[in-house]
């Protein structure tokens, strides 16, 4: 069809960059692979981070490239149900971030 090319992989996640048609599971596979090497903090430790700093119940730490620093993402869902994303850096496991996942329970 006429005037699709170019489009895959033009809007798609952030880090996806030189992807293009790729197999996108082997492309994340590597990369997680690539960003394990650089965490210095295990997903254990990151985990207690965040439940430090957000009490609740924590879902999988997910290896993350955010801007080029390697960080976890942790969703921590709180006692009154929601759900804050925190980001724990993976060289020192201090707290970068926390932001209500759901942007609707944002002020």
């Amino acid at each position: 069809a006429e005037g699709t090319e170019g489009a895959e992989g033009t809007e798609g996640p952030e880090g996806t960059e030189g992807a293009e048609g790729a197999d996108d599971t082997a492309a994340e596979a590597a990369e997680s692979a690539a960003l394990e090497g650089l965490a210095k903090v295990t997903p254990e430790e990151a985990t207690a981070a965040a439940l430090k700093a957000v009490p609740g119940t924590a879902a999988a730490a997910e290896l993350e490239n955010e801007n080029g620093f390697v960080v976890y993402g942790i969703e921590v869902t709180t006692a009154d149900g929601t759900v804050i994303d925190v980001k724990i850096d993976a060289g020192d496991g201090s707290v970068l971030a926390q932001d209500a996942a759901d942007s609707e329970t944002a002020d």
